[in-house]
């Protein structure tokens, strides 16, 4: 996890349990670091949700509940798909 954040050159380690978690805070490392690195190669769907999610928040969408039911629905279709 550690390498991860010094190639992304963001991002913080949490620990939840037994579990870790890379978290990215910093809206503008979202933009412009989080979303380069998917463009070089992530799954490519899961890319253009992540996308769409941050160009609700770019756009004070996510203040609405409109847009938090697009976000919600973009989550749910995300972790089904993990299954």
């Amino acid at each position: 996890m550690e390498s991860l954040i010094e190639y992304l050159d963001c991002g913080n380690v949490y620990r939840y349990g037994n579990t870790l978690k890379f978290r990215v805070e910093n809206f503008s490392d979202l933009v412009e670091k989080i979303i380069h690195f998917f463009q070089k190669g992530a799954k490519h769907l899961d890319y253009i949700d992540f996308v769409s999610v941050i160009e609700l928040m770019k756009n004070k969408k996510h203040l609405t509940e409109e847009g938090l039911d697009k976000i919600r629905t973009i989550k749910a279709v995300l972790r089904n798909e993990q299954r």
